[in-house]
């Protein structure tokens, strides 16, 4: 079976990029959305596709004639996009006019689909799950990483975590406590270190006393998925470190870290003070209400569509930190 012609073949053969051959096939002026090229170049990406037997993707064209651009929306699991992320990212492609293409990585390391055909004209990517060839697809169109490990050669977008931690010093500070503990699970989605290396900093800025690191760690090749085995690893480090008077997790361990404190009969708020990190209702759900930091999705779904716009047309793009939202509940 002969292997289709895509844009990416194109803008080999001719030796430019691939924005280029995608603008000059979908029948774009030069300038007309950020994209510059001569007539020389046009005639010549054009008679290339003829002789190579180039055929449009149907669905990249149907959209082409809608006027909108497409954009690929990827993570490899639903951890990195909440209900307010995704509703923020929908309503900001409407005000764009961009079609959003929504995928999750394939589990077998393949290309999304619609990156693989090359339908289209920018990415946004949440999480860190790359392979070179995912890397390569990424840099050939504009594209945006959103809270991963960096790229050369492609936009990022962090989330701050350094001044989520200074604000969770500063709400246990205010509520009397000083021995932090920071628990968490080893992931190849993200990284606890950052968090923990700037909760070092603010811990002795506030002259509080160094924090506690407790990780549940992989079982040979498995990381840990169940309740159980998580409560273990937070039971050791209580019986290790009984000082400890607040804490900080990811906001889905919350029913973890609850259920070991009552198990070892100290009272949140009393005894132990504790913040959720993430936007899920988990938090706010449980008794008493756990205080959370967050990202307010909504408005990064607006942000980052807004800059993978952009970054379209060819305009320079700036990429400050996106911050955290102090929600104070009954946990502190």
């Amino acid at each position: 079976m002969v292997k289709a012609v895509t844009l990416k073949d194109l803008a080999k053969t001719c030796d430019v990029t691939y924005r280029v051959v995608a603008e000059i096939m979908g029948g774009h002026q030069s300038g007309s959305r950020g994209i510059h090229f001569s007539e020389v170049t046009r005639e010549r990406v054009v008679s290339a596709a003829q002789k190579l037997g180039y055929k449009a993707n149907r669905n990249a064209r149907n959209l082409q004639r809608q006027g909108h651009n497409a954009v690929g929306i990827y993570a490899k699991t639903s951890f990195f996009i909440g209900q307010g992320l995704v509703e923020g990212l929908i309503a900001a492609c409407q005000e764009c006019k961009i079609m959003p293409i929504m995928e999750m990585l394939p589990d077998n390391g393949d290309l999304p689909v619609s990156l693989k055909e090359h339908c289209i004209d920018g990415a946004l990517f949440f999480g860190n799950s790359f392979n070179k060839q995912l890397q390569n697809h990424l840099r050939s169109i504009p594209s945006i990483l959103v809270n991963s490990n960096s790229i050369k050669d492609i936009c990022s977008l962090q989330y701050d975590e350094a001044d989520a931690m200074a604000q969770a010093v500063a709400e246990f500070a205010r509520s009397g406590k000083k021995n932090i503990a920071y628990f968490d699970k080893e992931s190849p989605h993200y990284s606890w270190q950052a968090r923990m290396d700037a909760l070092k900093k603010y811990c002795k800025q506030a002259h509080m006393a160094e924090p506690i690191c407790i990780v549940s760690k992989k079982n040979g090749k498995q990381q840990p998925q169940n309740f159980e085995e998580m409560r273990s690893y937070l039971r050791a480090g209580l019986r290790e470190y009984p000082h400890i008077d607040a804490f900080i997790a990811n906001d889905l361990d919350t029913p973890i870290v609850y259920s070991v404190l009552q198990e070892t009969n100290r009272n949140i708020v009393e005894d132990c003070a504790y913040i959720a990190l993430g936007d899920s209702k988990v938090a706010k759900r449980m008794s008493p209400a756990a205080t959370t930091l967050t990202i307010r999705g909504r408005k990064l779904g607006q942000r980052v569509i807004g800059l993978l716009s952009d970054t379209i047309k060819g305009h320079a793009v700036q990429t400050a930190p996106v911050p955290y939202v102090l929600t104070r509940r009954e946990s502190t």
